[in-house]
């Protein structure tokens, strides 16, 4: 997505419940390889020169975690938003 200002921002839909996989968590939070998936779809969006910044979208339920967890690994990381 384009903005106003010329940035180019991606939006990464994480808002699942994750239901049909079962467990306690969504999928987007559960581990691989000792990091949630979503850690694993951040890595190439954070390293794309043409990409300024990153808006994650997730249950509303784990927008802190999201905050604290990602906000200092990932410098595009923008904002989290809460899914729906």
């Amino acid at each position: 997505m384009k903005v106003p200002d010329g940035r180019v921002t991606a939006i990464i839909a994480a808002g699942g419940q994750g239901t049909r996989m079962g467990g306690d968590m969504p999928k987007q939070f559960a581990p691989l390889v000792g990091k949630p998936m979503l850690w694993h779809t951040l890595i190439p969006f954070s390293g794309c020169e043409l990409i300024d910044r990153i808006v994650l979208v997730v249950p509303e339920r784990y927008i802190d975690l999201c905050r604290e967890r990602f906000y200092t690994e990932f410098s595009k990381l923008d904002t989290v938003v809460a899914a729906g």
